[in-house]
């Protein structure tokens, strides 16, 4: 396994903050790992980036990180090296080109905050989901944002969802409209 990320710097990033994403490093990488997922997108990389990959490194998975910053102060760290991880220099709506083919079973969204580009982004990439892959959504509770417009107004496809409200809200979506792109089964294998 590679060592670009221990459990005890992703325990410390854990406690480092009460707000953010810090409080649900953990909970991206169990929900990363207990999907058993292969293919994931995520808007807005960081320390998300390396939790993601530690989990991926046991079910084989593949991540397309998208961020306008080319994200060298944090990922430095042999990340860039990395075979299961495309890293996408661009802005969300113009990456849009680069992952038209792709299939995800997994995507996190903490990149852009205002509404209306998170709303394109999900217009984009969830009708390339897997029916039963996961949507996180973070920032949902934020008071500087509108978010939660989206949230409330999720009806243009089939979902279940829950808003975990620490950290300014993370709102985990499950895919239930069948959009043709498979079904997302668990193997629930021993390791």
């Amino acid at each position: 396994m590679n060592d670009f990320l221990d459990w005890a710097e992703m325990i410390t990033r854990h406690h480092a903050n009460d707000a953010g994403f810090c409080r649900h490093y953990l909970a991206l990488y169990s929900h990363v790992l207990g999907m058993e997922t292969q293919n994931a997108f995520e808007f807005g990389g960081g320390f998300s980036t390396k939790v993601i990959l530690k989990a991926l490194e046991l079910t084989h998975g593949y991540l397309t990180t998208c961020d306008i910053r080319p994200l060298a102060y944090d990922l430095s760290n042999g990340l860039s090296k990395y075979a299961g991880w495309t890293f996408l220099c661009k802005d969300s709506l113009s990456a849009y080109n680069d992952f038209k083919g792709g299939v995800f079973d997994f995507v996190l969204h903490d990149g852009a905050h205002d509404a209306n580009t998170v709303y394109k982004d999900m217009r984009n990439i969830v009708p390339r989901m897997m029916t039963g892959g996961l949507f996180l959504l973070h920032d949902t509770a934020h008071p500087q944002y509108d978010l939660h417009k989206i949230v409330n107004n999720l009806g243009w496809f089939k979902n279940s969802h829950v808003t975990l409200p620490y950290g300014y809200g993370l709102t985990i979506i499950t895919i239930e409209e069948d959009f043709g792109n498979g079904i997302k089964t668990i193997e629930w294998k021993k390791r």
